[in-house]
């Protein structure tokens, strides 16, 4: 049986989720309807190049997708204030990407870029920062006393 350009396509593209799902040669080519034998002479050989660059495309798409879904987590940890220490991490984090992110981009005027970051993440970051414990430090007398030995004559 012969297959269409269009068709050809459409089974290597399946193939390649397929495949990077993690499934067999045989069971692609049982998804497909196909013999295993001739889905691999497509993908590695017949159709190399296309194959390449439907499993790169996918790969991205993967990656974009993974990269989308954990920024929405480490924007909601961020949120949550009933964790504090959580919050300012995640913020942390997201600030770290976005700084890892403009060190592969061309140049940028870095005061816009910072008026930019803290336009977007102000409000969260000071109920992160509000949200936090107050610790109270209280010196016993042997240390106030060091330490205004320290100070010097008053």
């Amino acid at each position: 049986m012969g297959f269409t350009h269009q068709q050809v396509i459409q089974m290597l593209t399946q193939a390649a989720k397929l495949r990077l799902a993690g499934n067999s040669w045989e069971k692609i080519a049982k998804e497909l309807s196909i013999g295993s034998t001739t889905i691999r002479t497509w993908a590695q050989h017949r159709y190399r190049d296309l194959w390449q660059q439907l499993l790169h495309e996918l790969r991205q798409d993967i990656t974009e997708e993974t990269v989308n879904e954990a920024r929405e987590v480490l924007r909601t940890h961020m949120r949550d204030l009933s964790q504090p220490q959580y919050s300012v991490q995640a913020a942390r984090e997201l600030l770290r990407t976005h700084q890892e992110k403009l060190s592969q981009a061309t140049p940028v005027n870095l005061e816009e870029l910072l008026a930019q970051l803290i336009k977007d993440y102000a409000d969260e970051l000071q109920q992160a920062i509000n949200a936090l414990p107050t610790v109270q430090v209280v010196a016993t007398n042997a240390e106030a006393i060091t330490a205004g030995d320290r100070a010097g004559p008053t």
